[in-house]
């Protein structure tokens, strides 16, 4: 199974933006967009959404800006994934 092979990998990321939106108040989604619109390399998001919730949130997004500390914490746990199978 090839997506299942980094699930330990992934929780632990997962969990850490779980902490630190909970910190700030905010939404995974929005922690999650708002470090993404942090990353000038990032041009094109592709944003999923089931409620007007959703698209409330990813707007509210715009306007957070994240210092560069959470930025580091964020970033932290993530461990490149090493494909481990044919696709």
């Amino acid at each position: 199974m090839v997506w299942g092979a980094t699930d330990a990998q992934d929780k632990v990321v997962v969990d850490n933006l779980e902490k630190i939106a909970k910190e700030l108040g905010l939404s995974m989604a929005q922690v999650s967009l708002a470090w993404m619109l942090s990353k000038p390399y990032i041009t094109a998001p592709i944003v999923g959404s089931t409620s007007p919730k959703h698209i409330e949130e990813a707007v509210a997004a715009l306007d957070i800006r994240l210092d560069p500390e959470t930025i580091k914490a964020l970033e932290a746990p993530y461990v490149p994934h090493i494909k481990t199978g044919a696709f």
